[in-house]
């Protein structure tokens, strides 16, 4: 078995549902900030934007 797939106890199976889960919601938001239609603030959607990336980042710089 590849050794990202195996799974020794609860904690690792945490760390790659939380991974998922990260990854899910980043995918999500980054959709919507796609699609955006104007209708609210372009600041507030930059600071969005740019906190999730920045969360984003920072998770894969502590992670790794």
């Amino acid at each position: 078995m590849p050794g990202w797939l195996k799974i020794c106890d609860l904690d690792d199976l945490k760390e790659k549902l939380l991974g998922l889960v990260i990854i899910a919601l980043a995918v999500l938001f980054l959709g919507d900030a796609l699609t955006w239609d104007g209708t609210f603030h372009s600041l507030a959607h930059g600071a969005a934007i740019g906190a999730v990336i920045i969360s984003l980042s920072v998770y894969t710089l502590v992670r790794h």
